[in-house]
Formats: structure tokens, sequence, C-alpha cells
């Protein structure tokens, strides 16, 4: 499914509410584990693929990750790094 173009606004509302209500839940205390990409903002990491759902009101199963997710980021003005530890296990690959 493709995507709308998504305001920087709706994604800055998206990382407010998942400091809020998402990054303590214990379901989202190790995400970087599960996550190949995240947004960068002022040194602080978000899951990019959760990130652009929660502003595009889009269920994460309805688009793919990955580039089409990183796209919509960018566009929009955002830094996207690569999560070094993953693996496909979703486990630490640290040591």
């Amino acid at each position: 499914m493709a995507l709308p173009p998504i305001q920087r606004e709706n994604i800055f509302e998206a990382l407010k509410a998942f400091d809020e209500s998402f990054r303590h839940q214990p379901e989202w205390q190790d995400w970087e584990r599960r996550y190949e990409y995240a947004i960068n903002v002022s040194g602080r990491r978000y899951p990019a693929k959760q990130i652009l759902s929660m502003a595009a009101n889009t269920p994460p199963s309805e688009f793919s990750g990955g580039e089409q997710t990183n796209k919509s980021l960018r566009d929009a003005g955002f830094k996207i790094v690569e999560i070094s530890n993953v693996t496909e296990e979703g486990k630490s690959n640290d040591g």
C-alpha cells in the first residue's frame, strides 16, 4: 500500500505520543532488537515504522518497512539510522 505524504507536524506529534505512551511500556523496552531502522531526533532513537504508522494513522501491517518507511520519513526531513545490533532472530549481536 502506498502511503500519502506525511506532514512533519504529524511525525512530531507521533514522536511525542511515543515518548508519552509507548516508550516505557514493557513491549517497547527492547524495541531496538526488533527493528532495523530508527529515526534519530536530537540523539534519541524512535522505531521508524511505528512512528510512521502513528503519524499516518495506518496500521503497520498495511505498509512495508525498510525503504518505503525510510523514504517517507526522509522526505519529511528526518534522519534515519540503521540499527547495527539487529540479527535475523531479533537478538543483539554486540558480542
